[in-house]
């Protein structure tokens, strides 16, 4: 049976229940002795959300990963929100902007809770997503799962989690082949290995849009047909992501708003000792081919004449 241990400090109004959540992961970093930081990065969507639904501090829990027992929760406070910038500038769509709230506290992991040989999750649970994705059914409805996984602590043996590189805001052409760096750097030095996955709804819902975080495991959402992790962007090449260097290709062929997830997993002397998970979103739309501006010269004395790439100007 699934446990709600504590209701949410803060009285959400129906505007806090808008949908907006575009994707996000947990970050969690070393800082000295037991101390970590602890983060959460939530994307949302700036045209199609309500900044009503942006909260100001949430709530975040841990739970042995062996038998599901909640060791700790705590609140993370807003930090900023920034809107994510496009690289390809001079083309980006005007009908659709993300944004990057980011919450953090620094937490001391203290031996006597951290300790489980199995080590711990760290979960974040929010509904819902933005209206118009494509891919998934009633994304207004879903909600979403932020989700790391650590090895137990102590003073000997510390650990920072898989850190996400700042993404993007791109889009996709439709029908071009789409590449990007998606991996994590890891402060441990530990092997990082990625693969594809479900997106997770989780417990969330509209009504109870920021409902304390349950156990694993987690509903995935609901794929629309002929939509799965494997082919959450469909076209003649649909999206992948190299394992070993966390590259994100693509070539899709049909207009949309494509969610989709990454798993990055932490390797140390062979072992997997956890693993991170981020989703987001990708554009697909149509894009004009502008052709290559074309010089035209012409003699002065002879006006009808045009000259080749070939001829010399006297």
């Amino acid at each position: 049976m699934r446990i709600l241990l504590f209701i949410s400090f803060l009285l959400l109004s129906a505007s806090a229940i808008a949908s907006h959540i575009v994707g996000g992961f947990i970050a969690v970093s070393h800082v000295k002795d037991l101390q970590h930081k602890v983060s959460v990065s939530l994307y949302h969507d700036l045209l199609n959300g309500n900044p009503a639904a942006i909260d100001d501090s949430i709530q975040v829990a841990v739970y042995t990963k062996n038998k599901n027992e909640i060791i700790d929760f705590f609140y993370l406070h807003k930090v900023n929100n920034n809107e994510l910038q496009y690289s390809q500038t001079g083309c980006a769509p005007v009908n659709f902007r993300t944004g990057q709230v980011l919450y953090e506290k620094t937490v001391n992991f203290t031996d006597n809770k951290y300790k489980a040989a199995g080590g711990y999750y760290i979960v974040y649970e929010r509904c819902c997503r933005n209206s118009v994705i494509t891919n998934i059914g009633n994304p207004r409805e879903t909600g979403m799962v932020f989700y790391t996984a650590m090895p137990p602590l102590n003073t000997t043996s510390l650990n920072s989690s898989p850190a996400f590189k700042q993404i993007a805001g791109d889009y996709l052409c439709n029908d071009r082949v789409y590449t990007t760096d998606f991996s994590a750097t890891d402060a441990d030095g530990d092997s990082l290995v990625y693969r594809l996955d479900d997106a997770w709804a989780g417990y969330t819902t509209e009504d109870n849009p920021a409902a304390f975080p349950q156990i694993a495991p987690y509903p995935i959402v609901n794929w629309s047909p002929g939509y799965s992790k494997n082919t959450a962007i469909p076209g003649p090449i649909p999206l992948s992501v190299d394992p070993v260097l966390g590259q994100l290709t693509v070539n899709s062929s049909l207009t949309g708003l494509y969610v989709f997830a990454v798993v990055c997993e932490e390797y140390r002397k062979g072992l997997k000792i956890g693993e991170t998970r981020r989703e987001f979103q990708f554009l697909s739309r149509p894009c004009l081919d502008k052709p290559m501006p074309q010089l035209i010269v012409k003699e002065k004395a002879k006006q009808n004449k045009i000259l080749k790439n070939n001829d010399t100007l006297l």
